[in-house]
């Protein structure tokens, strides 16, 4: 690719190449270049690094970017190591309860369910919906739908009657603060899930 090669031949002190590294990064991963895209996230990570210091906010996007490459890539350890920098960097900037957290804990949640790792899971989605909660109120839709993540690891460590509870208050919640419409896909996908568990448990 002549993109490929013209970076390749820049110095890293280029003005803008760590935005151009991101954006390849990106575009990589799209095409599922899945290496590529990590080696373009890695040095607009290296530049940024030298530009602007280890704790910059600015590396929350490739940081963020190549975790969720390497989640894709099976090389989840690696993966959990950048969401826990991204969240330990929000954190030094903007606090332990700022918005922007949300992101990466909501994606390594998913990641550490998908593992097999529910409790660890559980701490993310609790952690989001306190975060909702604070911003928002306790009735909010966001909160209902991080309540329904939370109920989906209780579910997945076995404790069925309080991913039962969760599962009906998330519902309840979404239907109270018209979040979404009752026939969207995602609310049918939560009744079914409730359902099945119903169902499961007798």
């Amino acid at each position: 690719m002549q993109l490929n090669s013209i970076v390749d031949s820049l110095k890293d002190s280029e003005p803008f190449l760590d935005s151009v590294l991101l954006h390849m990064g990106s575009m990589y991963s799209t095409l599922k270049k899945l290496e590529k895209s990590v080696s373009a996230y890695k040095r607009a990570i290296d530049i940024i690094e030298k530009k602007s210091g280890q704790d910059s906010s600015f590396l929350i996007t490739p940081i963020l970017g190549m975790a969720k490459v390497l989640g894709t890539n099976g090389r989840t350890t690696k993966a959990v190591e950048c969401y826990h920098r991204a969240i330990s960097i929000l954190e030094s900037t903007r606090g332990f309860e700022d918005e922007d957290l949300v992101i990466p804990l909501f994606s390594l949640g998913n990641l550490l369910l998908k593992e097999g790792k529910g409790k660890d899971a559980e701490t993310c989605f609790a952690r989001i919906m306190n975060i909702y909660k604070k911003l928002y109120g306790e009735k909010d839709g966001k909160v209902g739908m991080a309540m329904y993540s939370l109920a989906n690891a209780k579910c997945a460590r076995g404790e069925a009657d309080e991913a039962i509870t969760l599962y009906r208050r998330a519902l309840q919640i979404i239907e109270d603060s018209n979040y979404m419409a009752l026939d969207d896909s995602e609310m049918e996908k939560m009744r079914i899930d409730l359902a099945e568990l119903l169902h499961a448990v007798g």
